[in-house]
């Protein structure tokens, strides 16, 4: 009997299971599985986000720029104002184009792009704008021309209307100095520590040599200085200072003016710092 009951149960049993998986296959069906944003959808996120700040940004700029060309200064005279700040500081005028290795160095650190933007880089004004309005100040996106712009024209009023003040200032004296007066100008204007300031007097006072004699390693770390010319000694602190030049070096590397094993070789010890003794007894300096 026991037996019997057995066989009519069996088939029952089973198809309460087949039903079951059944009806969980359904479920699943209906159920969509949960998995990870696509890259598409991502990319097509940031997109319409770009475009959005590109959209709020672009006008924006436009008429700040539009106010700030008729209300900056004319840059006629900036060739006279860099003289009366070496008269002012004592120093030599750099009466000759800058170096090419300085120059090399100043511009791979400085503006990537120098010789082929309009005196502002349109990226970088960009995202010193959006850095503006979302966290009260800009960094960084500041060409040679730019910079050159405020320590002739001020540039220091930390408001929102001042980058465009700076891009505008940038665009003029591009438009009216060849790129290597720029850089003269721009070397003239620069603190190097130690009371030297002005390519010229930080070449002679450092080497004791003119800045068109300037090795590669010199010229590095002339660049290096002024990012804090007053934190450190090169006599008894040279670190700090190779520290600095460091990021030049691979920036010249980056741009491919020195290959990694010239950038390597490149110590404190390749300075070649003069003595007081010596300082000022170079021809040319």
């Amino acid at each position: 009997m026991n037996g019997e009951a057995g066989r009519h149960a069996l088939p029952v049993t089973r198809r309460h299971v087949d039903d079951a998986d059944q009806a969980q296959r359904s479920s699943e069906r209906r159920v969509p599985p949960i998995s990870a944003r696509s890259p598409r959808s991502a990319l097509a996120t940031w997109a319409r986000r770009v475009l959005l700040t590109i959209g709020v940004v672009v006008p924006l700029m436009a008429a700040l720029i539009g106010v700030e060309w008729v209300i900056t200064p004319s840059v006629a005279d900036a060739q006279q104002r860099v003289h009366a700040f070496a008269v002012s500081h004592h120093s030599a005028d750099l009466d000759q184009p800058v170096p090419a290795k300085y120059a090399a160095a100043l511009v791979a650190t400085e503006d990537g792009r120098f010789y082929s933007h309009p005196g502002i880089d349109v990226p970088g004004v960009a995202r010193r704008a959006v850095g503006v309005f979302r966290q009260g100040g800009g960094q960084g996106g500041s060409t040679l021309d730019q910079q050159l712009a405020g320590m002739l024209y001020g540039g220091s009023r930390e408001v929102r209307n001042d980058i465009a003040a700076q891009a505008v200032l940038g665009v003029k004296l591009d438009a009216t100095y060849s790129k290597a007066q720029i850089l003269q100008m721009y070397a003239q204007m620069l603190y190097f520590g130690q009371g030297f300031y002005g390519l010229h007097d930080a070449s002679c006072g450092y080497f004791n040599t003119p800045p068109r004699n300037l090795t590669w390693s010199q010229a590095s770390l002339l660049v290096a200085l002024p990012e804090a010319p007053s934190n450190y000694d090169l006599d008894t602190d040279p670190q700090v200072a190779a520290q600095l030049q460091a990021h030049v070096l691979n920036r010249l590397v980056a741009a491919g003016a020195l290959t990694r094993a010239e950038a390597d070789q490149i110590t404190p010890n390749s300075w070649q710092l003069a003595t007081r003794a010596t300082t000022g007894t170079s021809s040319g300096c």
